[in-house]
């Protein structure tokens, strides 16, 4: 059964970037799946807004957090691009 599971999701990344709905796929993936792509003290911080041009747009729970995004930024792409792989996102930006 985790084999056919497998197999299925292969198509289904396939058939996705075929016909180029990564983007659109990511989008709604990391807005849906926050929680268990970050740990819980990024998430009760930083929501995702969106994903254009491979780009993560998040949204700061206060403005306190905007100029200490550095120190999370890494993390939170490394932890987003292994959740998304094979799509990449290339900088994250708060908005």
């Amino acid at each position: 059964m985790k084999q056919n599971f497998k197999s299925l999701n292969n198509m289904l990344h396939n058939i996705i970037q075929k016909y180029n709905f990564d983007e659109s796929y990511a989008n709604q993936t990391i807005k849906d799946d926050w929680i268990k792509v970050v740990n819980n003290n990024i998430f009760k911080i930083f929501k995702p807004v969106k994903i254009e041009k491979h780009v993560l747009y998040l949204h700061a729970k206060t403005e306190y957090w905007k100029p200490e995004f550095d120190k999370f930024k890494n993390q939170i792409m490394e932890k987003v691009n292994n959740y998304l792989d094979p799509f990449q996102i290339k900088d994250i930006n708060i908005i």
